[in-house]
């Protein structure tokens, strides 16, 4: 009893690990550590994403903008310091869902204890099930360039999985802008 029950803990363990991997929104940032971030005061796109949902477009530039603003950069169509570029992609996934059952003794049978199908020697009968779920899966690069140079100084990746709910799937986009601008590499000049 006690080595099926280490199993299916051991077992559930490595699936929350692999889930926790696999299904976690993911966000990455890097960026130039060798440039003055303060000097950057004003930006502008030069290009839009295009997600696949044509209403996340302007919500994933609205909340870069509030985002940039926070930092203390304002918009300037004419004359930005910063150039700012972003792209959208989705991509089909298949995740693995593995359910267990039964097990131990008295699982079924004459009422607990070992009656027909209870224990032997320890171990009880048990099935498990997986079926597989197809789900979207969203990748937004917020790139920010030198308007000069045109190069690149500081660049943000999220990964996660789209909600099916639109509102959910909106609020999900807000929080992965707003983390990756937590490590914007210099604190807001706004008091």
């Amino acid at each position: 009893m006690r080595m099926q029950a280490s199993k299916i803990v051991v077992g559930f363990t490595i699936f929350l690990l692999v889930a926790g991997n696999a299904f976690g929104r993911k966000v990455k940032v890097d960026y130039d550590h060798d440039k003055n971030f303060s000097k950057y005061r004003t930006f502008v796109w030069i290009q839009e994403p295009e997600p696949k949902n044509p209403f996340m477009r302007q919500r994933i530039i609205n909340a870069v903008n509030r985002q940039l603003r926070l930092k203390g950069l304002e918009p300037d169509d004419s004359g930005a310091d910063l150039e700012i570029k972003a792209t959208s992609t989705t991509e089909q996934v298949q995740i693995l869902n593995t359910f267990y059952s039964g097990g131990g003794c008295g699982a079924w049978g004459y009422g607990w204890g070992l009656g027909y199908g209870g224990c032997w020697d320890g171990w009880g009968g048990g099935w498990s099930t997986t079926t597989v779920e197809t789900r979207e899966q969203a990748t937004l690069v917020v790139e920010l360039l030198d308007a000069k140079t045109h190069e690149p100084l500081w660049q943000g990746v999220s990964t996660h999985l789209v909600s099916r709910k639109a509102d959910k799937a909106a609020e999900k986009l807000q929080k992965e802008i707003r983390k990756m601008f937590e490590e914007y590499p210099f604190l807001s000049r706004i008091s």
